[in-house]
């Protein structure tokens, strides 16, 4: 059994078990601990896969980063991502019906790796940046060789919810009126850059509209994000009261 640093696993230790109990109680559980890096916040992005196809892109922390704002940057991290998916992730799940998010790491050699790997859920997924229920799980009970699916990810693109990077997606574009399923999976694969909606954090207004929604979602927050998002003032009155409850141990030592 494989048990994460997160409170999504205790779901997943509830639920109906398949087997017989013999067969549970011979497996052999582990510890799985990963080594700590310090890793630049400003390259870690969350991805999203529908029907096992790359339908979006987002940078993981919110605040904005000077390199994140430059369009050629993002092209360039849009391609790594893209050809990782391609080249990597898709080959291990060939299913049509794939749905999850993956969060990935862009080092300083513009290497990709995989940091988490999650199912696409409303109990242990964080859309960042997307809808996760208005935007990207309606994607999952469509045909993505359909109008309906098409005509989502036309809206997706060009989402009021906050804007993408790429205004123009060029030639490439599957246009809201086209019906040909063959088309779109020749136009909407990830080499099809410019059709991936990529969202960053372009402004402190941005960053603020979804404070609020994160504070909701706990499954998949690291112990900084808790710090990052608390009360400042809370965090002032905890420490304080951690410090007066030091001193008091301090002194009742020194008591006979």
């Amino acid at each position: 059994m494989y048990m994460p640093a997160a409170d999504s696993w205790t779901t997943d230790a509830g639920t109906e078990r398949t087997g017989s109990l013999a067969t549970l109680y011979d497996t052999r559980p582990y510890i799985v601990l990963l080594k700590w890096s310090n890793l630049f916040p400003s390259r870690e992005f969350r991805i999203f896969v529908v029907h096992n196809l790359l339908v979006g892109i987002t940078q993981r922390d919110l605040v904005m980063y000077e390199e994140l704002q430059s369009s050629r940057r993002r092209e360039e991290i849009l391609g790594l991502i893209s050809n990782f998916h391609r080249d990597v992730f898709s080959k291990h799940f060939t299913s049509t019906t794939s749905h999850c998010c993956y969060d990935i790491y862009i080092d300083k050699f513009d290497t990709v790796f995989i940091i988490d790997v999650s199912a696409l859920h409303t109990d242990c997924t964080d859309g960042v940046l997307f809808s996760l229920q208005d935007e990207l799980l309606p994607l999952t009970a469509l045909d993505p060789l359909t109008e309906p699916f098409m005509r989502h990810l036309h809206q997706i693109r060009n989402s009021r919810y906050l804007r993408p990077i790429f205004e123009d997606c060029g030639d490439g574009v599957v246009d809201s009126e086209v019906v040909d399923g063959a088309q779109f999976l020749q136009t909407y694969v990830p080499t099809s850059l410019h059709c991936i909606p990529f969202r960053v954090v372009t402004g402190e207004h941005e960053r603020e509209g979804h404070r609020r929604a994160i504070v909701q979602s706990t499954a998949l927050r690291l112990p900084s994000d808790n710090i990052n998002l608390s009360d400042s003032h809370a965090i002032e009155a905890f420490i304080a009261s951690q410090s007066a409850t030091v001193e008091e141990d301090g002194d009742s030592d020194g008591v006979e």
